[in-house]
C-alpha cells in the first residue's frame, strides 16, 4: 500500500472527493493504463486495518461498495471511491489530532 494513499484520500475527504486507482499506470502524456495488482484481496485488507485506525485516519468514510476489485483485460486494479466529508466530519486527517489542530489555529488566526 503507497503510503502517499492516506494523504490522497485526506485531501479527496476534504475537497470534493475522488477516485484512488492503484494497479494503473499514468504515462507522460497523462494517458493511463492497466498495469494490475498481483494480490489486491490483500491490498483490500491492508486498506480496510490501516483506515479502521484512528492513530492512522480521524474516520472512515468508506463502505464495502466504494473498495472493489475491477478486472480488465485479465488484470486487476483496486478502485477505492472517496466521497467528500459531512461538514461535521472536517478536517479529515492522516495521523495524530495534534498537528491538525495547530493547523486549524493558524488558519483561524489569518
Amino acid at each position: 500500500m503507497p503510503q502517499s494513499i492516506w494523504q490522497t484520500y485526506s485531501a479527496f475527504a476534504n475537497t470534493v472527493g475522488g477516485v484512488i486507482l492503484l494497479g494503473v499506470e499514468e504515462s507522460a502524456d497523462k494517458t493511463l493504463s492497466i498495469v494490475g495488482l498481483n494480490n489486491p484481496e490483500k491490498l483490500i485488507t491492508d486498506f480496510w486495518n490501516t483506515i479502521n485506525n484512528s492513530q492512522k485516519v480521524s474516520i472512515n468514510l468508506l463502505n464495502d461498495k466504494k473498495v472493489r476489485i475491477i478486472e480488465h483485460e485479465n488484470k486487476k486494479i483496486l478502485s477505492i471511491e472517496i466521497p467528500r466529508a459531512e461538514r461535521a466530519d472536517k478536517p479529515v486527517y492522516v495521523g495524530d489530532t495534534t498537528s491538525t489542530e495547530r493547523r486549524i489555529t493558524k488558519w483561524r488566526r489569518i
